[in-house]
Formats: C-alpha cells, structure tokens, sequence
C-alpha cells in the first residue's frame, strides 16, 4: 500500500512537471520575487497514519508591457513539519533561472509559524522568517507576519499584514509593508471547484509609504481543487490569475500551487 501510494504521487508530480518544464523552456526567464498568501492554520494531524510532513511545490508567470518584466519566472520548493496544534516549520528553496546560469537558487528561507489564537471563527497566527540571499549583491531579509482568519457561512477570510527588513546592504534601514487577503468560497462552484479572490499589495517603506502610482498591487481570482479527497494520495492543486492595478505593477501573473501532505 505504502510502494503504490508513493509511485501514484510520483507519477502524478512527473505528469505535472512535464507541463510547466514546457512552459519553462518555451521561454527565458529571469528571476522575481514569488506571490504566496499564508493564513493562519497550522498543517497538523494527530492521525498516527499522517507524519505530519508537507510538501508545496509553486510558482508563478508574470505578462507585462514592459520587456525587462515580461515572462519573469519564478518557483518554489517548501518543505513543512507540523509539531503540535500550534507550532510548524518551514523550509524554502527558491529556485530561479538567472542569466548565464542553467539554475540557481538565489533565496533560503527559514520560517516559524506559531497559532495564538484558534476559535471556531476565528483563527490568529504569527510568522518568523529568516530568508537567506545566495547572491553576491542580495541582502538577508527579516520577515514576519500577522496572520488573521475569520469564518463565515458562505466563505472564509484570510487577512496577512507581513513586514519585510533587509538587515545587511544599502537598504538595512527600511521594513516594507505587504498585505495579502485571500476569500475562499466554502460551497464549490462545479465538481469540488472552488472559487477564491485574493490578491497582494506593496505599500512600499513603513517610514514613508509611496503613493498610490508607486505601489505594487496585483488582484484576481482562483481555483482549488482536490484530487483523491480523504485517501492516503490526496493532493491539492490551485491556480490562479492576478491582475495589476496599476503601472508599478506586473500587468497579469499567472499562478500555480501544488499541496501534498505525508
């Protein structure tokens, strides 16, 4: 039973691979930063069958009128262990294709997530990275969010205010404020579709925000879907299509998320 689940999951992420391994090498990307929306649950099971590990494979493609922005490439590879109810860690790679190089791994992230809050309604987390740059002229960066969600009948409402520090470089002095809501809807749309809202904004630094035309924000919609529900090989696939509203901001991003529990 163990041998057949794990050769249906490798199979299925071989399947799945080979469509994005066409999009990569159709085009030449250079590297971005990656759009993730966290929310505030904790991954953990006390099912002795669940050890509790994660895997999430992402990425995404960004369309813009601007030539040095358009079909920049980014993917992700994390890794998660979920202790107890409360507490989870996590384990980034980010890997880019940069010019001169076949691959590269530009950024490392270290990440803590600890539940304080965790109601019928209402859930509240906090979150502690410390990412790690590779790259010769990059800088180490702090980052740590608060996580909120609160449930309703119809949909649930995840809120994420992170912060952003550079502790080493020219930019050490500045924290940068992001904010990511994401609504999923609770009743799906067509055969276990569900639908989502979500988005990112960049406000830029805490010290003095940028106006408007100078901020990053990126809206859209999504959907999730889970393959073999309830089995040992159930496995989460969500993609999504984000707009920019304005011109600081990527024109279109197109996203993709694939969950896998152990």
């Amino acid at each position: 039973m163990t041998i057949n689940k794990y050769c249906w999951f490798f199979s299925f992420s071989i399947k799945l691979f080979s469509v994005f391994t066409i999009i990569y090498l159709t085009f030449s990307f250079p590297i971005n930063a990656h759009h993730k929306i966290d929310n505030p649950t904790i991954k953990f099971s006390e099912s002795p069958e669940i050890r509790n590990f994660f895997f999430e494979w992402r990425g995404h493609i960004n369309l813009d009128r601007k030539k040095e922005n358009h079909e920049t490439y980014h993917q992700v590879l994390e890794f998660v262990k979920g202790w107890n109810k409360r507490y989870e860690t996590d384990f980034e790679l980010h890997i880019a294709d940069l010019k001169n190089s076949s691959l590269a791994i530009p950024k490392v992230k270290f990440q803590n997530k600890y539940n304080f809050i965790n109601n019928k309604n209402f859930l509240f987390s906090t979150f502690f990275s410390f990412n790690l740059a590779t790259e010769k002229n990059s800088s180490d960066q702090i980052e740590y969010k608060f996580l909120f969600q609160n449930k309703f009948k119809y949909f649930v409402f995840n809120n994420g205010f992170g912060f952003y520090k550079n502790i080493n470089g020219k930019n050490s002095k500045n924290t940068v404020l992001k904010y990511f809501p994401l609504i999923y809807f609770k009743k799906p749309i067509i055969s276990d579709i569900h639908l989502a809202i979500a988005g990112s904004s960049d406000f830029g630094k805490i010290s003095k925000f940028s106006t408007y035309t100078n901020q990053k924000h990126q809206y859209g919609v999504g959907i999730k879907k889970t393959f073999q529900k309830n089995t040992p090989r159930e496995i989460d696939l969500t993609i999504a299509y984000l707009k920019g509203l304005n011109s600081k901001s990527f024109d279109q991003s197109l996203i993709w998320y694939v969950n896998k529990s152990f």
